[in-house]
């Protein structure tokens, strides 16, 4: 997954959705929204393409239409898009309403001025909406390929992509466009974007944690696009160490990795404010970094400081315990042997016959008994 970005770099006229497509030797993107005459006489057929079968998930089959990616404004670009199960509605009441099944969705962006929005859609001329991107716009994933956000007339949708990898590939887009976003409305701010979740305990203050990683540098502002990778560890077997709060990380990752689970995956944009601090030799001063940080492993100092502080009672109970698990397997003679070991510390006891006590339970669970 973090190679996903080398598809973004700008290597060639038509490789970047953004520039201005030659009208001699239309490319794919300027068959989809050039000005060239031929691209308008012939519909943007080239582009078609069939969704795929219905989610095994869903109670009825649906429909599966042949659609074409819609034409935008003359300025606008395509970034992406991808085919969607279903979209739903939160009514007043709560309840969600079925808006459509078997669709599109287009990230569709404009260069002057920088705007970038999400297009649904069920044919080239059957739109279903357009919602706009801000920095502050929510796109919060959840389980089962599922995604809601809030669009700026205060309606909150649902909606439920095909696969995977086009819910991670859509959250990253999305992302990019936030940060875009923020430049445009001066917002000096890091931006984070889920692309999987984890699972189990969430990161808190004060938690050690392992991390995995990959970092580009922004190479462009507006639009915000990646540059060649400069730094990862996903190919070594050494991974991040770091305690949360600690300040060994930069701060965009610091106040980023809160809140995710183990196996959990986020994209982070740290403007230069965020990223002070990150030694590698390839990254200039100044740089907004772009990453991707996965979580594989939580540790909690608090549960481990909790152990370390049980009394000499309670850790005698642990190995009770731990000697009863064994004794599932022993004869009524290696029990009533091991009965003379694990005999109930009398109240009257002191902390000195304690201690002997669980000194020989600890030798008795070393021999196997």
């Amino acid at each position: 997954y973090m190679g996903s970005y080398s598809e973004l770099s700008i290597t060639s006229m038509e490789d970047d959705p953004f520039a201005d497509v030659p009208t001699k030797k239309p490319s794919m993107l300027s068959g989809l929204f050039a000005t060239d005459k031929q691209a308008k006489a012939r519909g943007n057929q080239d582009l078609k393409y069939t969704h795929p079968r219905q989610n095994p998930t869903a109670d009825t089959p649906a429909p599966q239409p042949t659609a074409t990616i819609p034409k935008a404004e003359e300025t606008a670009r395509m970034l992406y898009h991808c085919v969607c199960s279903a979209l739903y509605m939160l009514d007043s009441n709560n309840q969600y309403s079925l808006v459509a099944q078997n669709f599109g969705i287009a990230v569709l962006g404009t260069q002057r001025p920088v705007i970038h929005h999400l297009l649904f859609y069920r044919t080239q001329t059957d739109h279903i909406m357009s919602v706009p991107v801000l920095s502050d716009t929510a796109f919060t994933v959840q389980e089962n390929r599922y995604v809601s956000f809030v669009v700026s007339d205060g309606k909150r949708f649902s909606m439920q992509l095909t696969k995977d990898k086009d819910l991670e590939d859509l959250s990253r887009f999305f992302g990019l466009c936030r940060a875009a976003a923020a430049i445009v409305q001066k917002k000096d701010i890091v931006i984070t974007q889920d692309l999987a979740l984890g699972t189990g305990t969430c990161v808190g203050e004060s938690d050690h944690v392992m991390l995995r990683y990959s970092t580009w540098l922004q190479q462009s502002e507006l639009p915000v696009v990646p540059g060649p990778l400069v730094d990862t560890n996903t190919d070594k077997d050494k991974l991040v160490k770091a305690k949360i709060g600690e300040g060994k990380l930069i701060s965009g990752w610091e106040q980023s990795i809160v809140g995710m689970a183990k196996g959990g995956r986020r994209l982070v944009i740290s403007p230069p404010f965020a990223a002070i601090g990150y030694s590698f030799a390839s990254v200039p001063a100044n740089a907004t970094l772009i990453c991707e940080i996965e979580v594989v492993k939580i540790k909690d100092r608090t549960a481990a400081a909790a152990v370390t502080t049980l009394t000499a009672s309670e850790g005698a109970m642990v190995l009770f315990e731990a000697k009863d698990a064994k004794d599932e397997h022993k004869t009524d003679d290696e029990l009533q042997q091991n009965d003379a070991l694990t005999a109930p510390v009398e109240p009257a006891a002191d902390k000195s016959q304690l201690v002997a006590r669980m000194a020989r339970l600890s030798a008795g669970a070393g021999m196997g008994l």
